[in-house]
């Protein structure tokens, strides 16, 4: 995650709203990428048992 500002907590461009708090299967299926592990309630960072999958998880959420 980028920070708005060099002392700030808020993201630039946070991961998908309805992807936070998601896990496992239910998120690879919200997303339509396989391997997703979780996305933190705040957006802030996310993962995947892959870096093809992240990196896709990474794409999509700055295209959305």
């Amino acid at each position: 995650a980028v920070p708005v500002g060099k002392d700030s907590f808020e993201s630039r461009k946070p991961l998908p709203e309805a992807w936070r708090g998601v896990r496992d299967e239910e998120l690879s299926a919200m997303a339509g990428v396989e391997g997703c592990v979780f996305v933190h309630a705040s957006g802030f960072i996310g993962g995947n048992v892959s870096e093809k999958g992240v990196r896709e998880m990474a794409r999509m959420a700055v295209e959305m």
